[in-house]
């Protein structure tokens, strides 16, 4: 059972408290208030309490909202924290709390272009009823900024709430409230969150904070990364930290930390130069502020004209190029120009805006150029151009094969008064027998390359001579000319030439005398050896068609022959036949035995002449 005597005198206690509230109240209408209801009410034990979190009063157009509360957590339980229906649509640290400290705190904003009704949701807390007592809820500390572009800081009066809890269940006591009023600071542009009972001045006594930055090290310096980072020291008495940022050199820290904090890391709004605010509290009292400077320009530099200060086709190998680059906050530190993707060359910024390029060959070429501003940011453009090129020299002769020892030259006709160079490039070795043997590895190697220049007469005859005798090998020779503004033509082909050594030369003779003995006796062989082949083929040829002419004329005869005697049997039968009917007069008798007799005579030789030729 609850005392009805202490129970009385909690109450007491509570409405002079609430008196007490209301009273330092006074009559001052500020511009933003930070509010809670109910603010009072009795509830019996194991009930819930949801207390919303409102902003009221409000006059101005707002697009911040931060707070600390405290809560008796002896005697409540926060269960829940709800942001449903608040008019905040962005939070920079989200909602938290804390049972065991009994702590609250947020901060909430508005995009553009804010919030700017006269009242509006924010949170809704849930408490549950642990025992009987009193349950206390206060705004300890807040701000409320202005969506001025100087964040300045409107807030009115903290919100207050007393509630009875027991367990019988005794019907709510009205009791009046009254939120409490926030003291202005002294600071321009921005008012400090403190109750006006417990306002106080900054002390000597709290330490100032030393702040440093693992994002902005320096803080004379441009930096393109808005992720920032800052600590500072705490020491172990300090209560309450209090930090801000913006672009104002001197301003009061609005943004409160129960239990205080050794570090913030943010994503910093904007560019420019800046400044973080932190300031320490121990108890009531408020420490100095200590200020540090950041810089920040994310944006690239702008490369607003590129263009050659003469016409880049014109026959010349030093361009000069007009570039103007510009950066709107950290400037503009170099530039850079690479050309036909070579390396970067860092070029200081010149009062003149003209650089010269690097010198070029003839042909199509591509310039980029970069320009780097204080932050490390990069832009870069690209220009294609076209350097010209002059003839190329006309090659009249050239040595072919020399021995080693004798002079290579070469010659031909050009620009008159004009530079001619002759590259000579080993490309191969010679063999043995004076056959040529060309190393692609050597081709490559520059250590195998000599040159040699001279000048065309009046007429642009020239003639180059190497001056010491060439080793033994094989190479290639090519020639350009170069006027007097260092313009150089393209190469001319490539001509071969084969530098033998004599004592190869007098080797190779020797042997060539032999090898060549040797080869007309083996042609000899070899043709003999040919002819008799061939007549004995044509030979066998000539037998393989003369049988094969007997045998088509041996069947030929013998057809005929068969035809003869056919027919002279036909006859002899005949006369045989007419014999039988008649008598067969002295001469048909006569011709039929001469028939017969022939008959067996023509087939006697004819047999034996075949079986001859057989």
């Amino acid at each position: 059972m609850i005392d009805c005597n202490s129970l009385r005198s909690s109450r007491y206690v509570y409405l002079f408290v609430m008196l007490v509230i209301w009273l330092t109240g006074g009559l001052h209408v500020y511009a933003a208030n930070i509010s809670l209801a109910p603010i009072s009410g009795t509830y019996k034990v194991g009930s819930t309490i949801s207390i919303v979190i409102s902003l009221t009063n409000n006059q101005d157009t707002i697009n911040a909202v931060s707070a600390g509360l405290s809560f008796s957590n002896d005697t409540l339980e926060l269960t829940s924290l709800s942001k449903d229906g608040s008019v905040m649509t962005l939070w920079a640290e989200d909602p938290t709390y804390s049972n065991v400290t009994g702590k609250v705190s947020f901060e909430g904003g508005v995009t553009n272009p804010g919030f700017s009704n006269s009242q509006g949701k924010i949170l809704t807390l849930t408490f549950k009823v642990k025992k009987e007592g009193q349950g206390l809820v206060t705004i300890s500390s807040g701000s409320v900024l202005a969506n001025d572009g100087d964040a300045t800081n409107v807030l009115g009066t903290l919100g207050a709430a007393a509630f009875i809890l027991s367990s019988s269940g005794q019907d709510p006591v009205l009791v009046t409230t009254k939120p409490t009023r926030v003291a202005e600071s002294s600071a321009a542009g921005t008012q400090g969150a403190q109750t006006s009972v417990s306002t106080s001045a900054q002390s000597k006594e709290v330490p100032a904070p030393v702040i440093s930055s693992a994002s902005y090290p320096d803080n004379t310096k441009w930096y393109s990364s808005r992720d920032a980072v800052f600590s500072w020291n705490l020491p172990p008495s300090v209560t309450v930290v209090r930090t801000v940022y913006g672009q104002r050199e001197k301003s009061v820290p609005t943004k409160v930390y129960t239990p205080p904090i050794s570090s913030r890391s943010f994503s910093v709004d904007g560019d420019g130069v800046m400044y973080m605010h932190v300031q320490f509290q121990v108890g009531d009292n408020r420490g100095a502020i200590t200020s540090y400077k950041f810089q920040i320009d994310s944006q690239s530099p702008q490369i607003t004209k590129l263009s050659f200060v003469d016409d880049p086709s014109i026959a010349s190998t030093s361009q000069a190029l007009f570039i103007n680059a510009e950066d709107r906050l950290s400037g503009v530190d170099h530039l850079t120009i690479s050309i036909d993707e070579g390396p970067e060359t860092i070029y200081p910024i010149d009062d003149k805006s003209v650089y010269i390029l690097q010198k070029q060959t003839p042909g199509k070429h591509t310039v980029t150029v970069g320009a780097v501003d204080l932050a490390g940011n990069t832009s870069k453009r690209t220009l294609d151009y076209t350097i010209k090129s002059i003839l190329t020299p006309t090659i009249i002769g050239h040595t072919e094969n020399v021995v080693s020892g004798d002079k290579v030259s070469i010659s031909g006709i050009t620009y008159a008064s004009t530079t001619v160079e002759a590259i000579l490039t080993r490309i191969g070795e010679v063999g043995p027998f004076g056959f040529s043997l060309v190393d692609t590895q050597v081709h490559k190697d520059s250590n195998y390359k000599e040159t040699q220049t001279t000048e065309s007469d009046g007429k642009g005859v020239f003639s180059i001579m190497w001056s010491t005798s060439v080793p033994s090998g094989i190479y290639e020779i090519k020639l350009r000319a170069i006027d007097d503004t260092g313009v150089s033509s393209n190469y001319t082909d490539g001509k071969v030439i084969v530098v033998k050594s004599m004592a190869l030369v007098r080797f190779a003779t020797f042997i060539s005398g032999w090898l060549s003995l040797i080869l007309i006796t083996l042609f000899a062989i070899v043709a003999s050896a040919a002819t008799f082949w061939y007549s004995i083929l044509q030979f066998s040829h000539f037998r393989r068609r003369v049988r094969r002419t007997m045998q088509e004329a041996e069947e030929a005869l013998r057809a005929n022959v068969e035809a003869i005697c056919k027919d002279t049997e036909d006859f002899h039968v005949t006369l045989v036949k007419a014999q039988k009917k008649r008598e067969l007069t002295k001469e048909e008798q006569f011709m039929l035995r001469k028939f017969k007799k022939r008959l067996d005579s023509i087939e006697s030789e004819v047999e034996d002449k075949l079986e001859s030729i057989r």
